[in-house]
């Protein structure tokens, strides 16, 4: 399998090891067609549990301590890499960036942190601005190298998708609000 060449055995295997498992998150990176995709997809059902058990609060200590050690097991995986860009095989920053496009819109809809168009809306648009890479996103992919800009430009895509989920539950919100909302009647 393709796998094979990324975990060969040197006098550090070990730490070679764990940085690529760590970073392609546990081999999910390692699928042929859409790594990135699928990174994105399996941060999905950690929001879910994160904000079941837990709440907002959870989720931001969870983004922020995977987020660290994504960093450095990108930093890790890259050192044997040899190369400064995004190997398609490194997908924590999507898990980490999927986990925070939730953030600001849960804590000004939290009453949507369960609803499926929440899921549906922050996947379509964080996937869209990685891929796109409009403006920030484009300019950090390019010009910031190393582990920093591997993790920093998903993060600004997640930010953008965040305000996108956003203005999409406050319009779904008004529309529910706006049609049920009884008629008054006229005196």
């Amino acid at each position: 399998p393709i796998y094979k060449e990324y975990f060969m055995e040197n006098s550090d295997g070990r730490i070679k090891k764990v940085s690529y498992f760590i970073a392609s998150m546990f081999g999910v990176g390692f699928i042929k067609y859409a790594p990135g995709t699928f990174g994105s997809v399996i941060a999905l059902p950690f929001v879910w549990l994160i904000l079941y058990l837990g709440d907002i609060r959870g989720l931001i200590l969870l983004v922020i301590a995977v987020g660290a050690l994504g960093y450095l097991a990108t930093a890790g995986a890259l050192r044997y890499t040899g190369d400064d860009m995004d190997p398609s095989f490194i997908v924590i920053d999507e898990f980490v960036a999927q986990m925070a496009v939730f953030i600001i819109p849960v804590v000004f809809f939290p009453g949507y942190a369960f609803h499926p168009v929440t899921y549906v809306a922050a996947f379509v648009f964080f996937r869209f601005f990685d891929i796109v890479k409009p403006l920030h996103v484009g300019e950090v992919d390019r010009n910031l190298k190393g582990a920093l800009g591997v993790m920093l430009d998903d993060i600004i895509a997640a930010c953008y998708a965040a305000v996108c989920v956003s203005i999409v539950l406050a319009v779904y919100a008004a529309y529910y609000a706006f049609i049920y909302t009884p008629a008054v009647p006229t005196p």
